[in-house]
């Protein structure tokens, strides 16, 4: 789960680098604070 979920992230980082509309920059911030609790979680 934790996995798929790094991989979402890191998706998301590489479509970030594209043009983006202001919905999706801020599901990517919500995306990224919730991978950052995740790997809290890990390490």
């Amino acid at each position: 789960m934790k996995n798929c979920l790094n991989i979402f992230y890191l998706k998301m980082l590489v479509f970030n680098y594209k043009p983006f509309s202001g919905t999706n920059s801020f599901l990517f911030k919500i995306a990224k604070v919730i991978f950052q609790k995740i790997s809290t979680d890990i390490f």
